[in-house]
């Protein structure tokens, strides 16, 4: 049967001699193929091309400009980089969840920038804005003095590019103080702080002498510090000396703006996505006990710390009112409050004589009617032409109130 079908293939191939090539082996069933193939190839190659085209012819069809659009205009924009000293600007913007005004921004920032000479404000997008200053020592100075806030809400700063437009600019970073605290003696060094705190964020400066020694309750450091991440509480160190390992509590100064919940900046814990749990003490992971430094605090710590509240002078009262502590005179009907006593709670006025006794004369403690002792009574009255009819009254009801002691008689 086989050699049968080979007979009759040599027959056909001895029939038509195009069929043979070379020794006898048929090429042209392949080429055949190929070339279908081919074609079919070309087919294809040429209907994607054509419907490229199309497509491309589309695209311009919309993109297609007129003659006044496609004119370049000549700018000669050589002088205009002088237009913004980049020494004496940078771009700001407000770490707020709401839009502000640049009014609002402008009226903050001014008068805690201690109003410099030659200082206007530019906005520049939602939050954002550019400041630009009559010197670069102003400049300098309020970039090392951040962090700012207005209100409560933090201020990133970035010095100012002409090649940037201010949209673009990524605020990322807020240079802080921090501090670390309960260090032992040999921890505290500037070279083992820069290990120590490289976690926090960039550092910028340890405040040390000038053999690098930290001295006082804590290291206090400037770092840079991430605003898409969470503040960092505490460092763990290990020391490969003793074979121990221990953590380290942070405290960060003039802290803006921050949840208590997730500890990241920009937004409170009232309106945070991923709200924590209470601890016993019913506080939060971050809570502002934990990780900020108390405003009010007094300069008990390192050497070389200054912390200044901003909110309440030295010489006022928690109620906002001066008193002048020991006796003291209040202003209002409240009791003045003494000065050992200042971060603790206010009582009531008190509604009886003495104490707290609301009136128009000088008292010892608050302000009374006159000079009053304990009891509440007058020690001096005004005379009575002075006497109004109500202290005329008055007067005359604590007279016949007093006991008159006569003199026995003399005996005979």
């Amino acid at each position: 049967m086989a050699g049968r079908s080979e007979a009759e293939g040599i027959a056909a191939m001895v029939e038509d001699p195009k069929t043979m090539v070379g020794d006898g082996v048929s090429t042209e069933p392949a080429r055949s193929e190929k070339g279908k193939s081919t074609s079919g190839i070309a087919a294809s190659e040429a209907a994607g091309s054509s419907s490229k085209g199309d497509q491309m012819e589309d695209l311009m069809a919309r993109l297609r400009l007129t003659a006044a659009e496609s004119e370049a205009v000549v700018l000669e924009d050589e002088d205009d980089l002088e237009l913004i000293d980049l020494d004496r600007a940078f771009v700001g913007k407000v770490l707020a969840p709401n839009a502000l005004h640049i009014q609002t921004i402008t009226s903050a920032m001014r008068p805690a920038w201690g109003n410099p000479k030659g200082l206007v404000f530019n906005p520049a997008g939602v939050n954002l804005f550019i400041a630009k200053f009559g010197s670069k020592a102003d400049r300098d100075r309020v970039i090392e003095g951040s962090p700012w806030k207005v209100g409560k809400h933090a201020v990133l700063m970035k010095k100012y590019d002409t090649e940037v437009r201010p949209q673009q600019v990524v605020f990322d970073r807020m240079a802080i103080w921090a501090r670390i605290l309960s260090l032992p003696n040999r921890l505290m060094n500037a070279q083992r702080g820069a290990e120590i705190a490289k976690n926090i964020g960039v550092i910028k400066k340890i405040e040390s002498d000038d053999r690098g020694r930290c001295w006082g309750g804590f290291m206090r450091l400037r770092v840079e510090i991430s605003v898409h991440d969470p503040l960092l509480r505490c460092v763990t160190v290990f020391s490969r000396c003793f074979q121990t390992t221990e953590r380290y509590e942070i405290q960060y100064e003039r802290l803006p703006l921050y949840c208590f919940s997730c500890g990241l900046l920009g937004h409170s814990n009232l309106v945070c996505l991923t709200p924590a749990d209470r601890d016993e003490n019913g506080d939060l992971p971050y809570a502002a006990r934990k990780i900020a430094v108390p405003e009010t605090s007094k300069n008990s710590g390192s050497m070389y710390s200054t912390n200044v509240s901003a909110d309440m002078p030295s010489s006022m009262g928690p109620s906002g009112g001066s008193s002048v502590h020991g006796g003291a005179r209040g202003r209002g009907r409240g009791r003045a409050v003494p000065k050992d006593r200042d971060d603790q709670e206010v009582s009531p006025p008190v509604k009886s004589g003495g104490r707290g006794s609301r009136g128009r004369g000088r008292s010892g403690n608050g302000r009374g009617r006159g000079r009053t002792d304990g009891s509440g009574k007058e020690l001096f009255l005004p005379k009575n032409s002075e006497m109004s009819a109500g202290q005329k009254r008055k007067a005359k009801a604590q007279n016949s109130n007093q006991l008159t002691i006569e003199a026995p008689p003399e005996k005979c």
